[in-house]
Order: C-alpha cells, then sequence, then structure tokens
C-alpha cells in the first residue's frame, strides 16, 4: 500500500482497541475493554456499543451473563450466516452472538 494518507475512525475511550472486523455493510466492529463497539463511515455512526455494558471493573460482574464483558480481545464474524464470536479472556470464555440487521 503506497498511500500518505489516513483517517482517526476511533479515537479516545475506557481502555485500548485490541480487535477489530468488518463487514459488507461497511461496518466496523471493535473490541475495547467491556464492549463490542459499531462504526460505520457511510451512515456517520459513531462508537455505538452493541455488545457489552459500560461498568467498573472494581464491582464483580457475573461471569455467567452474556452483556457483561471483562476483557473482549479477539473478534470474527462469520460473513456467511452474521454469527459473531467473541474472546473474552477476563472470564475466560467465547461466545457467540447473531447479528442482524
Amino acid at each position: 500500500m503506497n498511500s500518505n494518507e489516513s483517517q482517526i475512525l476511533m479515537q479516545g475511550g475506557s481502555s485500548c482497541p485490541n480487535g477489530i472486523e468488518f463487514d459488507c455493510h461497511g461496518n466496523l466492529y471493535i473490541s475495547q475493554g467491556t464492549t463490542i463497539k459499531l462504526i460505520n463511515n457511510k451512515t456517520s455512526l459513531r462508537g455505538i456499543d452493541i455488545i457489552g455494558v459500560q461498568y467498573d471493573f472494581r464491582l464483580q460482574a457475573n461471569s455467567r451473563q452474556t452483556d457483561y464483558l471483562y476483557n473482549a480481545e479477539g473478534i470474527y464474524l462469520d460473513k456467511t450466516n452474521g454469527d459473531f464470536y467473541l474472546v473474552d479472556s477476563g472470564f475466560n470464555r467465547i461466545q457467540k452472538f447473531t447479528i442482524t440487521n
């Protein structure tokens, strides 16, 4: 890639982004600490939390509840059926979600 152009898609937040996935609709899925964020430059959608909830790490989150993530890292979107896989290393689990439009 020979380009001197770049664009900041997301900056800031409570923790560093550590996983990214892209779909055919122009959506970027970004894992960041306790949430998965959705960004779409075509619709100006910026950093909406679609999986997980914001919470204070000092509180005891229940690892059996799927809406609490402790360290969302690796993410994978199965583009054939819309299944979204998430590695949550803080709770030592892999979760599967179905993304619908």
